[in-house]
């Protein structure tokens, strides 16, 4: 068995559900598996996943009580027998087409595709030639912003995973795959890098709203949590003082637009949220070489000021409105 495709589901719209499953049929010369595990979703999803697998024998059909997409995921590691282990939401697109089966013969750890979305393609920002990459360079450009943090468009050699217990935390609002990513990268050491783009996200500004609206303290408690992991990251690495600077104020500026903006969304959809908790989240070390802009975001948040956050939200909302 070459790859294993795990694709957790749970209530999923029939019509993008289905999308899903055809472009992962559409895999060519590639021994394959595809394990959907369904997370306690309602009847008539798991009915209709029934009667999508009889008679397809690569695929292992696994159904659970809800319990999260990291634990789902997780279900389908376990369960997961080819030498390459991948994962699908069940909303979104797999080009399996453009996956090169010659790539699953050799030697390598990790196989890094691009990802599109529905709204504008996300190109990997310094990784520019196709081919065998320096572990330093992938871990680099992870740290340099969020172009690597899914945990999709990627092929994990599954022997990696499991002899390092790697999985995804099952605790998180956001965040979960940047930190499976991390703890893969880590432990790999033979990177290829493809250009062509194997995966569609379905990009639905809801799915934030909805964290937004339900854990506010949780996705501020996340960041953190995924930001204070890639400056130990950072630490790890052989580099100048020169460029360790550099790769810090990356992180320090991709940090705190995350973080302003998180508040600002927060204040706005949320107004229960206990502000004062969530404004002294914010942690001062990420001040390396922040840009203009940043500046002015990091003073806000230090001072708290909670009516220009919001008045930047409001008027950021009705720029995006007529953009």
């Amino acid at each position: 068995m070459e790859l294993s495709i795990i694709m957790p589901v749970y209530n999923e719209n029939l019509k993008k559900l289905q999308r899903a499953l055809d472009s992962v049929a559409s895999l060519i010369g590639v021994k394959y598996e595809l394990i959907i595990v369904n997370d306690g979703s309602k009847n008539y999803i798991d009915n209709y996943l029934k009667n999508y697998i009889h008679g397809k024998e690569n695929i292992v059909y696994i159904n659970k009580e809800n319990e999260g997409v990291s634990i789902a995921r997780n279900i389908g590691i376990k369960h997961a027998r080819g030498k390459y282990i991948t994962f699908v939401d069940s909303d979104d697109i797999l080009c399996g087409n453009k996956i090169d089966s010659t790539l699953l013969n050799k030697n390598l750890d990790c196989i890094i595709y691009n990802i599109k979305n529905n709204i504008s393609k996300l190109q990997l920002r310094r990784l520019k030639n196709e081919g065998i990459i320096n572990k330093e360079e992938v871990l680099i450009e992870f740290l340099s912003g969020d172009t690597l943090n899914s945990a999709c468009g990627k092929l994990y050699r599954n022997e990696i995973i499991k002899k390092n217990s790697i999985h995804f935390m099952n605790n998180m609002v956001t965040g979960e795959d940047a930190l499976f990513v991390i703890d893969v990268f880590e432990k790999s050491n033979i990177f290829y890098y493809s250009k062509e783009d194997i995966y569609v996200y379905d990009y639905d500004i809801k799915h934030e709203n909805y964290r937004v609206d339900n854990y506010p303290l949780s996705i501020i408690k996340d960041l953190n949590i995924l930001y204070n992991k890639k400056i130990t990251l950072v630490d790890g690495l052989d580099l100048t003082h020169e460029y360790k600077r550099k790769v810090l104020g990356r992180i320090s500026n991709d940090y705190t637009k995350k973080f302003f903006n998180t508040v600002v969304s927060i204040l706005i959809y949320d107004g229960e949220v206990d502000t004062e908790t969530i404004l002294n989240s914010f942690e001062d070390k990420f001040d390396i070489g922040l840009s203009r802009i940043n500046k002015f975001r990091n003073i806000l948040l230090k001072r708290n000021s909670v009516l220009m956050l919001k008045a930047y939200g409001y008027i950021r909302r009705i720029y995006i409105r007529f953009k």
